[in-house]
């Protein structure tokens, strides 16, 4: 009976030596996964072009802690080596975390969208739409538009913000936006070759756009960072073809 006493008293401080050596890797595993959830779910939820095997990577110290403990439990690791271990993947978490934001963020910053079904994921992130009003860009791509051209670049140091969406659309669909943008601007130019410094309209602007001879520009709004002083600035234009039936929208700040 004394035997079998003290066998099961050493049992059972060899279960306590095994739970106190588990403990410490899953105490860390459990707020490191929590931390990995809101970190993939900002870095994808945030960026027009969602990064999500990459942001991934970000889990593999979290399921570290929960080998070692594994390794703990079976015997196969000292109390000495866990507590290295977990430091080691703790350390490695944070400062891959910091290393794949700053990538994740260059990588956003220097990737231009031009896939037409991310139109709307960027309406959601961007806030250039907002700058000048509500009323901008279509919500989504209207029905019936043809030969869409979309794309997006986000700013990045020096480098402006720009949006660009160009479409065809009917005869009736392309007067109506005419009639709408001659209610919004602020100055109204004629061709692709329009020029206005008041409203950042310089030579060159509308060249990558391919405008027909025949197109109407509007200016629906300019700001210059200073007065005459177009160094940086924002600017929202407009555009109709009667010839094409096309219709452009053109922000960008700078």
């Amino acid at each position: 009976m004394l035997r079998d006493g003290s066998a099961s008293r050493q049992s059972g401080i060899q279960s306590t030596k095994k739970t106190e050596r588990t403990k410490f890797p899953i105490l860390a595993a459990v707020p490191l996964f929590l931390l990995f959830g809101a970190f993939y779910i900002f870095v994808t939820w945030t960026a027009v072009e969602p990064r999500y095997l990459t942001a991934l990577c970000l889990s593999v110290p979290c399921f570290g802690l929960v080998a070692v403990a594994c390794l703990n439990v079976r015997g196969k690791a000292s109390a000495d080596v866990s507590a290295v271990l977990s430091v080691l993947l703790i350390a490695m978490f944070f400062l891959g975390g910091f290393g794949l934001l700053i990538y994740l963020a260059m990588d956003a910053a220097t990737t231009t969208t031009t896939d037409v079904s991310k139109y709307q994921r960027v309406l959601r992130i961007s806030s250039l739409p907002l700058e000048f009003g509500c009323d901008t860009f279509p919500q989504a791509i209207p029905d019936g538009a043809d030969e869409v051209h979309f794309s997006y670049h986000p700013a990045f140091m020096m480098g402006g913000e720009e949006l660009v969406l160009q479409f065809k659309m009917s005869d009736e669909s392309a007067e109506a936006y005419q009639k709408k943008f001659e209610a919004q601007a602020a100055w109204t130019g004629n061709g692709p070759n329009a020029y206005s410094e008041d409203y950042g309209i310089f030579i060159g602007t509308l060249s990558p756009f391919d405008l027909p001879a025949d197109t109407v520009v509007y200016a629906i709004s300019a700001t210059p960072s200073k007065v005459n002083d177009w160094n940086h600035g924002k600017r929202f234009l407009t555009a109709v073809s009667d010839s094409e039936n096309s219709v452009l929208f053109y922000a960008e700040r700078w």
